[in-house]
């Protein structure tokens, strides 16, 4: 149940940023021993098409500069992953196992404009799936996280 209001209380947070033009505000009382115990998504309005090649781009902040610590991914510590939730093929827990896992972004006490190009190379879907979520885990952050101006070209 608490996972479900967490999860409700999310979708509304984010509703209202992107509905007032805000950045969406993240608070995580403490950094968790898993980069997935803490996270949010975005559903697109129109899912990504199969095979081509994206780019994706957002400005990032925290509430600290984050140190690194056992355990933890370092610096790089938003990890995004793009899934196909309309797919029927789910992972044990319920969730799409039809997905891709990104490269990290950076957080600092500044504002951080990151873009995710996989090393040089956009983001390829494979031909498989239509990806329709955007899923950022932040379990290795304790604080508050800023996401603005989230772009998929």
């Amino acid at each position: 149940m608490k996972k479900f209001f967490t999860l409700c209380s999310v979708a509304l947070l984010a509703a209202s940023a992107f509905a007032d033009n805000m950045a969406l505000k993240v608070t995580t009382p403490e950094a968790k021993a898993n980069p997935w115990d803490s996270q949010v998504f975005i559903n697109f309005p129109t899912p990504l098409e199969a095979g081509k090649q994206y780019t994706l781009q957002m400005d990032v902040k925290g509430s600290y500069d984050l140190e690194v610590k056992e355990g933890q991914y370092g610096p790089e510590a938003i990890q995004p992953i793009v899934q196909d939730n309309n797919s029927e093929n789910r992972d044990e827990w319920g969730g799409p196992a039809d997905l891709q896992y990104l490269p990290h972004f950076t957080v600092t006490t500044e504002w951080v404009s990151d873009v995710l190009d996989c090393g040089g190379n956009a983001i390829v879907t494979d031909g498989n799936f239509p990806y329709s979520r955007l899923l950022l885990n932040l379990g290795n952050l304790g604080g508050d996280i800023y996401v603005d101006n989230v772009k998929m070209v």
